[in-house]
């Protein structure tokens, strides 16, 4: 029996277990001593759920995900608003230093991801798909290179994006948490922080504050940021090169808040858009993209991630899940 989900009932479904998850992180010491995101803890159980109903024949869920992109884009657009060049400008060499990690990070993950899919003789296109793709695009990344890595014949990429995807974030709240937390407690990090100049991050915080009426503003102003991002992705794919669907919009609100940082001419309101992005963010991704990814897993369906001549998308989602 297959129970369809519409996109109004898929969202009330995701309030509930994004509410499970709070509940339960109140609740268990240790999810809220290690920092586990409540997103990460209700959607994974209903995730488990729904993946012990697809595999032992129960009630199978089929949700609407149309809400999840509209979602995204809102969320990665009140990121984009976060992008000040003051504030930047003020990381100087330590902001350097980390994005040169972060490039060497990079990097490294597609070596090893491309090295691991030769050691296992699969594809090494199969590799990239669990390489940086998802590990630092996330299922925004995923969704739009997927497709690309399709059109080279990987049957199944877009779904072994998105479940390598699933996996590091799962993976990285899991561990990220207790293990920061130990470092800082080992290292007595706390004790040797060295003071540094925060003018410009109190200034910022005073931009934070939240004023009720105010939210209207901060969605029409993450709206215009959202259809003047269509233009700056249009003109993107002029360029030949694979870029997310949200890219524009980042670059549309970082344009809308520097020109306002710089021309005092109007005010963003960055509190209200935070609050925004933050509802944006837990809703649409922890209760679908989770349960389709497991579900896909454990039954290895044919529908799901056809077989290839080379007979090697079964293996790799294997070893994924």
């Amino acid at each position: 029996m297959k129970i369809q989900l519409d996109m109004y009932q898929t969202l009330a479904i995701a309030v509930l277990v994004l509410m499970l998850g709070t509940f339960l992180k109140k609740r268990i010491f240790f999810l809220e001593k290690f920092c586990i995101p409540s997103p990460v803890i209700g959607g994974l159980l209903f995730a488990i759920f729904t993946c012990i109903c697809y595999s032992t024949g129960l009630p199978e869920f089929s949700f609407d995900d149309t809400l999840r992109e509209v979602c995204m884009v809102f969320f990665f657009t009140s990121v984009g608003f976060q992008a000040n060049l003051k504030v930047l400008k003020s990381g100087g060499k330590s902001l350097a230093v980390f994005l040169g990690l972060v490039i060497a990070l990079i990097v490294l993950q597609n070596l090893l991801a491309v090295g691991m899919s030769r050691i296992l003789g699969l594809d090494p296109l199969i590799g990239m798909c669990t390489g940086s793709i998802p590990m630092v695009g996330g299922h925004g990344t995923a969704g739009a290179f997927g497709p690309v890595l399709e059109d080279f014949d990987i049957s199944g990429a877009t779904t072994i994006c998105t479940a390598a995807a699933t996996f590091g974030l799962i993976a990285g709240s899991l561990i990220g948490g207790p293990l920061g937390k130990r470092l800082i407690e080992k290292k007595n990090l706390l004790e040797t922080v060295v003071p540094e100049d925060d003018s410009l991050l109190i200034e910022e915080e005073k931009k934070h504050e939240r004023h009720t009426n105010m939210y209207a503003a901060a969605v029409f102003q993450l709206i215009l940021a959202i259809g003047l991002g269509t233009i700056f992705s249009w003109l993107l794919t002029k360029t030949g090169l694979t870029f997310p669907i949200y890219i524009g919009a980042m670059i549309a609100a970082a344009l809308i808040r520097n020109i306002g940082e710089y021309s005092g001419k109007f005010t963003i309101h960055m509190g209200e858009i935070n609050d925004l992005g933050g509802i944006a963010l837990p809703v649409p991704r922890y209760c679908n993209d989770h349960i389709k990814t497991m579900a896909a897993c454990i039954s290895r369906s044919s529908i799901i991630y056809p077989a290839d001549q080379s007979g090697y998308s079964d293996l790799s989602v294997h070893i994924l899940c």
